[in-house]
């Protein structure tokens, strides 16, 4: 499993043209696609040229909830062939469709939910490095507040990192990691996907 998540936009007719086939097949089909194979005759999955995929969101690192597995449980295993699916267990590639989009609206909108909930009570949880969270329960509802506000100021005076205005990339509007700029990221992609042709790639690395 990487460390990182993405949604990948790909051509429906290039899945359907690889999901069947071995990993020595598998390999045949992306030298005639251009990518470089290891001397072993592998290759490594994430190279651009494979399936000519397209990064169109970072989710960052999933490791302390359950967003990657719910955007998993929304799909299928990218090989319908276990043995070739085994060869990327680093990335586990999946094909989630618009489901998988959905999906991560709906955590999104959760998180933003979560949080403005958080800031009307008592007591507060900090998230500090390897996934251990700090709980001080002396934490007033408006210290949270100030806090959030001052964290909004810092994006908003930062205009150039929040907004991205980049023409050469149009699946990002927002540079934010913070959830409720970032839901409209993915809600942009969800009108701009065309599904009758294309669907989304969702893996680790």
């Amino acid at each position: 499993m990487g460390y990182r998540h993405y949604f990948y936009k790909v051509n429906k007719k290039v899945v359907d043209e690889i999901k069947g086939l071995s990993y020595q097949d598998l390999c045949v089909y992306a030298k005639h696609h251009g990518v470089e194979l290891y001397d072993d005759g592998g290759f490594y999955f994430n190279d651009d040229k494979f399936l000519n995929k397209i990064e169109i969101f970072e989710f960052g690192k999933l490791y302390w909830d359950n967003t990657a597995q719910r955007i998993y449980d929304s799909g299928v295993p990218l090989f319908a062939n276990k043995e070739t699916q085994k060869q990327f267990s680093d990335y586990v590639p999946y094909v989630v469709d618009k489901q998988g989009l959905l999906t991560a609206i709906q955590i999104y909108k959760e998180n933003v939910i979560k949080v403005y909930k958080d800031m009307l009570v008592d007591g507060a949880e900090y998230r500090m490095a390897f996934g251990i969270t700090v709980k001080k329960e002396d934490v007033k509802p408006i210290e949270k507040l100030r806090e959030h506000i001052e964290d909004k100021l810092q994006w908003i005076e930062g205009w150039d990192r929040l907004v991205n205005t980049d023409e050469t990339n149009p699946y990002s509007l927002i540079n934010s990691w913070q959830y409720e700029h970032t839901i409209f990221n993915l809600v942009h992609l969800l009108k701009m996907i065309d599904w009758e042709k294309e669907t989304i790639l969702f893996y680790g690395w």
